[in-house]
């Protein structure tokens, strides 16, 4: 297939005969070029490139994977919240309840606990730490096989043990105290070499 890329700076009126990849790195090279030479101007919010990556993976994958499951698995999606005290964007997942659930390794996960108390009903939401999880109900949890990297799954027959487990999590903060949510086109992974 030959393409006319007005992006191409060697001959953009000439359609061509492009390399596989070519245009997804031309692509990168231009983004990173504009992202870095707009930075301040903008005010663009820097995400680390391997950490956006990994959270445009899983949220281009996340239909797939789900539609692949014979179980009724929830597949977490990735959010980004924009930290209060620093402005460091924080990637989230959001686990309900303790229902059987894929997670992608993320920096804080958020949690919503329904347990009875004193004869009365309590809810709770806020986050808990990816590593904090991982070290409280992690070994409830397997390796998921699939091409993303990391993902950790809670099959139902594990998540019907876990309720009183689930519900002792401590929650670090809540989400509104934290940061405030960044729209998924509202970063960058370049940023202005003199920043």
């Amino acid at each position: 297939m030959y393409v006319a890329d007005p992006q191409d700076g060697i001959d953009a009126d000439t359609p061509q005969k492009f390399p596989i990849g070519y245009l997804q790195e031309q692509w990168l090279r231009h983004n990173s070029k504009l992202s870095s030479e707009y930075f301040k101007e903008y005010s663009l919010i820097y995400m680390p490139q391997e950490k956006a990556r990994y959270l445009w993976e899983v949220q281009f994958n996340r239909a797939e994977i789900q539609e692949s499951l014979t179980e009724d698995i929830f597949v977490a999606g990735i959010l980004v919240l924009k930290r209060l005290r620093d402005g460091e964007l924080i990637t989230i997942s959001v686990w309900p309840e303790h229902i059987p659930v894929i997670l992608p390794v993320v920096d804080y996960v958020a949690i919503h606990k329904k347990y009875k108390r004193f004869f009365r009903s309590v809810e709770e939401e806020g986050l808990i730490s990816y590593p904090n999880l991982m070290a409280h109900l992690g070994k409830h949890f397997e390796d998921f096989s699939h091409n993303i990297p990391d993902l950790k799954i809670l099959l139902p027959s594990k998540a019907v043990t876990i309720k009183d487990r689930y519900n002792s999590l401590k929650i670090e903060t809540g989400v509104k105290e934290f940061g405030s949510l960044v729209n998924l086109d509202g970063f960058v992974n370049s940023k202005d070499v003199t920043y």
